[in-house]
């Protein structure tokens, strides 16, 4: 009895075995790829590429036929509704699904047909009425009669009809209503839009919140509107962004209060949320000329109260050792005139002089928008230099003043705008044979994105510099200029393009000239190159002759890896007009971009 019991048992497994393995391949994923073809149109080609769900999930594949071909009429349910969204409203679409392949194969098939045109835009009020004197055009909202039918554009010419009355001195606009009319038989498209444009006002009272540790007549200070002015909502952006580049604030919202008060203001809100006021930072950099160097820095930007601003920055390299602080005492003399002391001591050791110097200056800073400053003010200096001409001593005193106009997107990585200074120091040294000169400054830089996305940026730089009022060498080495390096003419060793001695030494020169461009290419996410050319020279008079200006140009290749912090550079570069004493080449690494 037990050995027929047994030959059950066995066959009875045997046969739930074979059962299990069937139903595993039953039940086992059917894989596929997915061909979307469109007659005549590659750019919608790869739109609906982007956004089919058969491509999106082509990774987890259905596990039965069934599945496959629901999913198949849902995409094809969603294309349909792309095209019609980019103004193809007569498209053919046919999907076809192949299980005798291995993998199965899904064909999308798409005749787009003619893409329909926008034939007409009206507004109109809500209560019927006409908005003809509010001056709000096509061009205010991004249409243009005759344009593909994109309901993209359409929705978002909505936003731009409340944005364009913001900026007219409506605040409430609103548009509660749309009516679209797509014709067949014309293959346009009509739309109306019902707008409310709300009660007329001017900027009323402010209320903040959110300014526990700083005082708010700070935040006052920086508001771009004034009481009674007529509302514009782009002050408002105006002054959250200025607010945002104090560095107090972790988050800024502006907005007009719901409704319009009886004497016509609408009060505007201001919630804020403070950041920590301290912040340490640090930072290393290598350069084959200068070898390795570090930066350790500690602020503080609201001492008192009053975003009281104290930066200190200890600097240690091969060539340099230093240490600095400033403090900035913001409104100080009246609002957006800033009064700024700083204290430096430091001693330098290059090819080009060894210097040991202790200065102080202080100064009143003017900002005239978030973009232009200048400023003004009383430097001291101490210093002890060993050059080519041998030890000295010297003492300055100087009234540096300056012009700066910044307005780029990023200060690491910027793809557009302008950053420009120009800086001049009449100086009167104490005890020296030529008491007075007067050292000038000037550079800028620009930056062009090509692209939407700003993965294509063109930048360039500039540089020129002169001394009046004293020869080479009776100035001190540190006033001189110099040449050569990162952030200056990349491929040349630290200060060393420009006049030499005997030694090889670099003099430095009363005069220089320095030029640059870049394309910066972001290949992905996180990696770019660069390559780059520049060029310049260091010249011994103020201002050198024509026959005289003989460039020296340099050129490389450089990588990037993009991090939340910024860009960290790699830099290779070759002196073209190579000298003897030149190297072949020099290596640069810094986070940032070289300008």
């Amino acid at each position: 009895m037990r050995p027929v019991l047994l030959h059950a048992l066995l066959y009875t497994l045997v046969a739930a075995a074979s059962w299990l393995g069937g139903a595993a391949e039953a039940l086992a994923d059917l894989p596929y790829q997915v061909t979307i073809s469109v007659k005549g149109e590659s750019d919608l080609e790869e739109t609906l590429q982007a956004a089919s769900l058969l491509v999106e999930q082509s990774e987890r594949p259905p596990p039965t036929e069934l599945a496959l071909r629901r999913r198949v009429d849902q995409d094809a349910e969603r294309l349909r509704q792309v095209l019609r969204a980019e103004g193809y409203y007569d498209a053919k679409l046919e999907a076809r699904v192949e299980l005798e392949r291995q993998p199965a194969e899904v064909t999308v098939e798409v005749d787009p047909g003619p893409r329909y045109e926008l034939h007409q835009v009206s507004l109109i009020g809500a209560d019927g009425g006409s908005l003809e004197a509010l001056d709000i055009g096509l061009e205010k909202i991004g249409l243009e009669l005759g344009q593909p039918a994109r309901s993209a554009d359409v929705l978002q010419a909505e936003q731009d009809i409340v944005l364009a009355l913001g900026e007219r001195g409506y605040p409430l606009a609103a548009v509660p209503d749309r009516k679209v009319i797509v014709d067949h038989q014309k293959r346009t498209m009509s739309v109306t839009y019902v707008v409310d444009p709300g009660p007329p006002a001017e900027f009323g009272q402010v209320r903040i919140s959110g300014a526990e540790d700083l005082n708010e007549g700070y935040v006052r200070n920086r508001l771009s509107w004034k009481a009674g002015d007529d509302y514009d909502r782009r002050e408002l952006e105006e002054t959250r962004k200025q607010l945002i580049r104090t560095e107090l604030f972790t988050s800024v919202k502006i907005v007009p209060a719901r409704e319009v008060e009886a004497d016509g203001t609408v009060p505007i809100l201001i919630e804020l949320t403070e950041r920590k006021p301290r912040s340490i930072g640090a930072a290393v950099d290598w350069s084959s000329s200068e070898g390795f160097g570090a930066e350790a820095s500690w602020e503080h930007r609201n001492l008192a109260g009053h975003a009281e601003r104290l930066d200190t920055t200890l600097r240690l390299s091969q060539v340099f050792i230093g240490a600095n602080a400033t403090l900035r005492l913001p409104d100080a003399v009246r609002p957006d005139l800033d009064v700024v002391a700083a204290a430096a001591i430091e001693r330098e050791d290059t090819e080009a002089f060894t210097a040991e110097r202790i200065s102080s200056s202080v100064g009143v800073e003017q900002r005239f928008s978030s973009r232009l400053s200048a400023g003004l003010g009383l430097s001291a200096s101490l210093e002890k230099d060993d050059d080519d001409e041998g030890e000295d001593t010297f003492t300055l005193l100087g009234v540096p003043a300056f012009v700066r106009y910044d307005n780029t997107d990023d200060p690491l990585d910027p793809s557009s705008g302008v950053r420009s200074s120009a800086a001049v120091t009449p100086y009167y040294a104490l005890f020296a044979e030529t008491d007075t000169f007067l050292r000038s400054e000037a550079i800028a830089s620009a930056y062009y994105a090509i692209d939407e996305d700003a993965r294509y940026v063109l930048a360039a730089r500039g540089r020129l510099g002169s001394i009046f009022g004293a020869g080479r060498e009776e100035l001190p080495a540190s006033i001189r200029f110099y040449s050569g390096g990162g952030g200056s003419v990349r491929g040349y060793a630290f200060q060393e393009l420009g006049p030499l001695d005997e030694d090889n030494d670099p003099l430095g020169g009363r005069s220089v000239i320095e030029f640059g461009g870049e394309v910066r290419i972001r290949v992905t996410d996180t990696i770019g190159v660069v390559p780059f050319v520049e060029g310049g020279n260091v010249y011994v008079d103020m201002l050198p002759e024509l026959y005289q200006v003989d460039f020296r140009y340099s050129a490389g290749l450089g990588l990037r890896y993009y991090t939340a912090i910024g860009p960290l550079r790699l830099d290779v570069a070759v002196p073209l007009d190579r000298r003897d004493t030149d190297d072949p080449f020099q290596f640069y690494i810094s986070l940032g971009q070289a300008f």
